[in-house]
């Protein structure tokens, strides 16, 4: 989980999330990502276990590929989440 709270990955999502809709309060803060986490594995989009380390959220094979697809590619969001997995490196 310590991903989505990187200070990398909460940078991308201030910058790319419109400030209207989604940032009326400046910054998104870790406590966001994980509240929307938490509304993702509500509904089954992911699954969140804490525990498992790495592999502690998971995106089922349907829902990854559908995002791909609308994403058109990875390209600017690998380079984020390469940006976010160097903040939480050991």
């Amino acid at each position: 989980m310590a991903v989505f709270t990187s200070r990398s990955f909460l940078d991308r999502l201030t910058d790319r999330l419109p400030r209207r809709r989604f940032r009326r309060r400046g910054a998104i803060t870790a406590g966001m990502t994980e509240a929307a986490l938490e509304r993702l594995r509500r509904v089954n989009l992911v699954t969140v276990e804490p525990g498992r380390g790495p592999r502690a959220v998971t995106v089922p094979d349907p829902v990854g590929r559908a995002v791909r697809e609308a994403l058109g590619g990875l390209g600017a969001s690998a380079h984020a989440a390469g940006y976010a997995l160097l903040d939480v490196w050991p």
